[in-house]
Parts: structure tokens; C-alpha cells; sequence
């Protein structure tokens, strides 16, 4: 699971540095980060 996780957040850092240089990498590292966090803490609650 780990390794899908990094290989999304490569391919994130890609697209952004694609479309917008690197801060268009950071800019969606974040919101990369941010769904993510949302998704953790929104299955924790469930369990």
C-alpha cells in the first residue's frame, strides 16, 4: 500500500511540474495531501 501511495504522489508532482513548474508541483502535493488527510481521519472516526 505504501508503495502506491509514493507512486501517486510521484505522478501528482509530475502533472503539477507539467502544467505549472514547481509551484504547480507543490500546489497539488497539497491537495494531494489534504484528500488524503480527510480520507484517514474520516475511516478512523467509522472504526
Amino acid at each position: 500500500m505504501a508503495v502506491s501511495l509514493i507512486v501517486l504522489l510521484y505522478v501528482t508532482a509530475r502533472i503539477g511540474h507539467d502544467l505549472a513548474g514547481t509551484a504547480g508541483s507543490v500546489a497539488l502535493i497539497g491537495v494531494y495531501l489534504g484528500i488524503e488527510a480527510i480520507l484517514f481521519w474520516s475511516t478512523r472516526r467509522r472504526a
